[in-house]
C-alpha cells in the first residue's frame, strides 16, 4: 500500500500540485487523487477494497488510516489476542481507533467497546466494518480524546498517531478504574516519554514487543501491556 504521492514541478502553480492516495490488497486497487485547491477526482472504479484476516473482514479506502505494512497486521492482532487471553472485560475503549482494526477483536471478546475516533472519514470506515462484521455491541464516539472526557472502561487500548498521549490523557488513564492499558506506538521518542509518565502514575510494564514495520529502516512499532500496580 501505497498512502502519499506528491505531483510537483517548478513552474506549475498551487492548483497543478496534488496528492495521490492508493490503497490496495493485492488483488482490487483504489486510488483518488486531492488537489491543492481542494478538488478530488477518483482515478478507480473501487472506493475501498476488503482485507480478510480471519475471523475479521475490514473495508478501507485510500483516505483511511491503515498500518502501512500489511504482513504486520496478523502480528499485530496477534499481539491484543495474547494480551486479551484469559481476562474477563465488561467494557473495552479502543482510544484513537481509525477504522476499526483493533475495535473488532476487542468486540470479540468484551460484552461492550467502545471506540472513540476523532477522523469522520474513519469514523465512517467504522461503521461500515462494525456493520460488515455484525458487531452490534460497539458505541461509536466521534471525539478527539487528547481534549475530551475520557470515557469510563475496564480496559484501554491506545494506538495514537506519531505525537503520543498528553500528559492530562495519561493521568485520567492512571485515576479510571481500568488495570490495563494496552499501547501501540509508531514513534519511540513519544513512548518513552509516555512510558515514563505511565510508571510515574503506577503502571508497569508486563509485556513489551517491536515489530518491524518497515525493514532496513530505522521505523518499527511498539507494543506494551501495562499494567497498574495493586
Amino acid at each position: 500500500m501505497q498512502e502519499f504521492f506528491l505531483a510537483q514541478r517548478p513552474g506549475l502553480s498551487a492548483c497543478d500540485r496534488g496528492q495521490l492516495r492508493v490503497i490496495s490488497n493485492g488483488r482490487e486497487l483504489a486510488a483518488r487523487l486531492e488537489t491543492e485547491a481542494g478538488r478530488g477526482s477518483w482515478l478507480s472504479r473501487e472506493r475501498s477494497v476488503r482485507f480478510d484476516i480471519p475471523p475479521f473482514a475490514y473495508l478501507y479506502g485510500p483516505a483511511h488510516f491503515v498500518q502501512a505494512n500489511l504482513f504486520q497486521w496478523r502480528p499485530m492482532l496477534g499481539l491484543l489476542e495474547k494480551a486479551l487471553a484469559g481476562t474477563t472485560t465488561g467494557t473495552a475503549a479502543d482510544l484513537f481507533c481509525g477504522g476499526g482494526f483493533f475495535t473488532l477483536p476487542l468486540a470479540a471478546r468484551c460484552r461492550e467497546v467502545l471506540a472513540v475516533e476523532n477522523d469522520p472519514g474513519n469514523v465512517a470506515a467504522l461503521r461500515a466494518n462494525l456493520a460488515l462484521n455484525k458487531a452490534g455491541h460497539v458505541r461509536v464516539v466521534q471525539a478527539d480524546v487528547l481534549r475530551s472526557e475520557l470515557p469510563a472502561a475496564e480496559l484501554y487500548v491506545v494506538d495514537p498517531p506519531r505525537g503520543g498521549l498528553s500528559p492530562r490523557l495519561i493521568a485520567a488513564l492512571a485515576a479510571s478504574a481500568a488495570r490495563t492499558v494496552v499501547y501501540f506506538s509508531c514513534d519511540s521518542a513519544t513512548f518513552a516519554r509516555d512510558l515514563r509518565l505511565f510508571i510515574r502514575h503506577g503502571f508497569k510494564p508486563d509485556d513489551l514487543a517491536l515489530l518491524d514495520n518497515f525493514p532496513q529502516s530505522d521505523h518499527f512499532e511498539i507494543f506494551a501491556v501495562l499494567k497498574k500496580k495493586p
